[in-house]
């Protein structure tokens, strides 16, 4: 529970710094890693197995940032590949609106607010998958005035 905890609520940060989308259709293709994603609504329907960091590098694995060139981290310091590869990780992004009753409605226009909702699973050796952390954070636009 604690890793599925940590790997939501990293995941979850990574979406909240990213700006907010201006309306369009998302540009981020799900085949490219996360760096590529450049505003909250190109995380729309992400989804890895096992989890990866935003370079598309399964976690565990990442070397010393900013290493030229790229050394990724030695075996012997790496989790089991066998547990890694029973978490998976998905994202869901709704376009949201107040509801006037202290909750929100989801709608299919371009609004200022936009819900989060990060999960992780994990599938167990009979196969049994159970999501072991959520979170759902709504994210608003605010706007730049000078």
């Amino acid at each position: 529970m604690t890793i599925a905890r940590g790997l939501a609520e990293q995941l979850m940060d990574e979406v909240a710094g990213t700006r907010f989308p201006d309306g369009v259709t998302p540009r981020a293709s799900h085949s490219l890693p996360r760096a590529t994603f450049d505003d909250v609504d190109d995380f729309a329907g992400w989804s890895a197995s096992p989890p990866v960091d935003r370079n598309g590098r399964a976690i565990g694995t990442e070397g010393i940032a900013g290493t030229v060139p790229y050394q990724s981290r030695p075996a012997s310091l790496r989790p089991a590949a066998s547990i890694l590869n029973r978490y998976s990780q998905e994202i869901q992004v709704e376009r949201v609106q107040p509801n006037g009753t202290n909750g929100w409605t989801v709608v299919s226009q371009h609004t200022p607010y936009r819900r989060v909702t990060v999960r992780v699973k994990y599938t167990d050796a009979r196969s049994i998958t159970a999501t072991l952390a959520t979170i759902s954070r709504i994210i608003a636009e605010v706007k730049y005035s000078p």
